[in-house]
């Protein structure tokens, strides 16, 4: 399952304290969500720039072999789009001034490294906000067009997909696990394993509340979003199949439990349950508005949980002890 541009890097750490640099990105990516890559070696992060789509690059100042400063001229030479971040311990305010002279977004000090990402957050909007105007005037579908302000004879809003990045392949719902086979001691099964699911995506909860309450959608507003990015995302996926509303897949498995042992003191699984739950592809959205009223464009972030063909199996053991243990047996399709 693949969509187009899959994990590309948007963000670009560089500290030539290797484990400080990879503490930085972390600290990026649990915060945000954004995908972050990190180094320590100037040269390689000309390489990372020169192979991949990197929107914000977070440089520190001070390195031996050459200041950040000088490392942000090499890179914008490759890439003028790129904003950057200036990381700093030591820097006095004439060297931040030649920085942001230089093209640098802003800066965070170091002993305030907790407000790093917002920081890039802020940027990395504010780099898709930049390309959303070239965005609006190609042929990407409206997915959502509303009426809003004073003009309500006619759309005023209209919502465009900028980018779909896949975060996960293989998402499982915690309530969609259904028991398919259950067997005792010295049983045998042969079963058609079969799990049904929705073709329609699922959306983040947190994404409902931010479309309902944040931008104050109707219900029918978001159902139509959603059957809209149903359609976007499904078609980005070779293994959909958007012609049905039901995905139904099954396939024949064997399983089969040992008999009880003669020793009853010897510890045994006595039921063995193999549970199912449809596999779901976890994608993040990228959305653009634009208001007709007031002209201003934003870029609105969602999850989304796009249908696969996949069934995921796991295995729950329950011993003659009482332990209860739990395996992942991987997915069929």
């Amino acid at each position: 399952m693949t969509l187009a541009d899959p994990n590309p890097i948007d963000v670009l750490v560089v500290d030539d304290h290797a484990q400080a640099a990879a503490d930085y990105a972390q600290l990026i990516r649990s915060a945000t969500g954004i995908s972050v890559t990190h180094t320590s070696d100037p040269g390689r992060a000309l390489e990372i720039c020169r192979t991949n789509p990197v929107k914000v690059v977070v440089l520190d100042q001070r390195m031996p072999n050459r200041s950040g400063t000088d490392l942000f001229q090499d890179i914008c030479a490759m890439d003028p789009k790129v904003h950057a971040i200036m990381l700093t311990g030591e820097a006095g305010a004439e060297e931040v001034g030649t920085a942001l002279s230089l093209g640098y977004k802003g800066y965070v000090p170091k002993n305030q490294i907790s407000n790093l990402p917002q920081k890039v957050l802020h940027e990395y909007i504010a780099w898709q906000l930049n390309v959303a105007s070239a965005a609006l005037t190609t042929d990407r579908p409206a997915v959502l067009q509303r009426r809003s302000g004073w003009l309500r004879r006619r759309p005023t809003v209209t919502y465009r997909i900028l980018r779909a990045q896949l975060l996960d392949e293989s998402h499982t719902f915690d309530d969609g696990w259904r028991d398919l086979v259950t067997l005792h001691a010295g049983q045998t099964e042969t079963r058609q394993v079969k799990v049904e699911a929705s073709h329609t995506i699922v959306l983040e909860r947190e994404t409902v509340d931010k479309l309902t309450g944040g931008l104050g959608l109707a219900s029918k507003q978001v159902a139509s979003l959603t059957a809209k990015l149903n359609v976007e995302l499904s078609n980005r996926f070779k293994e959909s199949d958007t012609s049905s509303t039901l995905i139904s897949e099954s396939v024949e498995r064997t399983f089969q439990l040992p008999a009880e042992p003669t020793d009853t003191n010897e510890v045994h699984i006595r039921v063995r349950r193999i549970m199912g739950a449809p596999v779901y592809a976890r994608v993040r959205v990228d959305i653009v508005s634009d208001c007709q009223c007031c002209g201003s464009t934003n870029v609105l972030v969602l999850q989304a949980f796009v249908p696969s063909k996949r069934t995921a199996l796991r295995q729950v053991d329950r011993l003659s002890n009482g332990e209860v243990r739990q395996y992942d047996l991987g997915d069929f399709s």
